[in-house]
């Protein structure tokens, strides 16, 4: 895995970095497109590691840990900003205890209602035994983890935005879930995060979540500002 290139500054030190803890179902492809969708818009070092999921969430945090020992904070950077997609939100919030705060800049969160609940799903369709087999641990720690109601953060003293994934994934369709099946108050803002700078709601699925150019503009605007904005992006841009 290679990071994007840097800006430096006057004493040569790299000015930022970003930091993509994808989820469980990203694979090369989606961390490739993630990567070179916000290396186009960012002048920091972008780095999208490949977490461990089969060995678990607590396996993937001690894991990022020394990644960020060993390849993120030797450069020496000034700023560094965290997304977080579904499953990297929970190993994020498994390490964040062993972060420190100096250099900790803006969290984005992308959460999906629908997509939060595929683990569980596919538990009750296909058993623990079978999920831990083609899967992993980490999709059945996720089954296990009630997903409804706000999420929290430790870094509360950061600025936090959540981008609200609106439409069904080709897994959750195929599992049977929609929007019907979330209670309605699991879509209110609120809901999100416990003291979020901003929450956008986006018109994607988690199966475009990688490589959707408004959903990585929004992530681009909050990493820059401390907020998505409101004015329109087109597609394709």
């Amino acid at each position: 895995m290679t990071a994007a290139p840097a800006a430096a500054d006057e004493e040569g030190m790299h000015c930022e970095a970003v930091v993509v803890l994808v989820g469980i179902t990203a694979d090369r492809a989606k961390r490739k497109a993630v990567r070179r969708g916000l290396s186009r818009f960012r002048t920091s070092d972008v780095f999208v590691p490949c977490l461990p999921y089969r060995l678990g969430l607590t396996v993937c945090a001690v894991w990022l840990r020394t990644y960020l020992k060993v390849r993120v904070l030797p450069r020496r950077y000034k700023t560094i900003h965290f997304v977080n997609y579904i499953g990297g939100r929970f190993v994020f919030q498994l390490a964040a205890p062993f972060l420190s705060d100096a250099g900790l800049g803006r969290i984005v969160y992308i959460r999906s209602p629908l997509q939060e609940r595929v683990p569980k799903r596919l538990v009750e369709r296909y058993t623990a035994f079978l999920v831990l087999l083609a899967k992993g641990w980490g999709v059945l720690e996720l089954a296990r983890m009630r997903m409804d109601g706000p999420w929290t953060s430790d870094k509360t003293q950061q600025e936090q935005g959540v981008l609200v994934e609106q439409e069904p994934s080709y897994l959750a369709r195929k599992l049977g879930l929609s929007r019907a099946a979330v209670p309605r108050a699991a879509w209110d803002h609120s809901a999100m995060l416990v003291g979020a700078s901003d929450v956008v709601d986006v018109s994607v699925s988690h199966d475009e979540a990688y490589s959707d150019p408004v959903l990585l503009s929004r992530i681009h605007e909050f990493v820059e500002t401390g907020s998505f904005g409101r004015h329109e992006i087109a597609h394709g841009v």
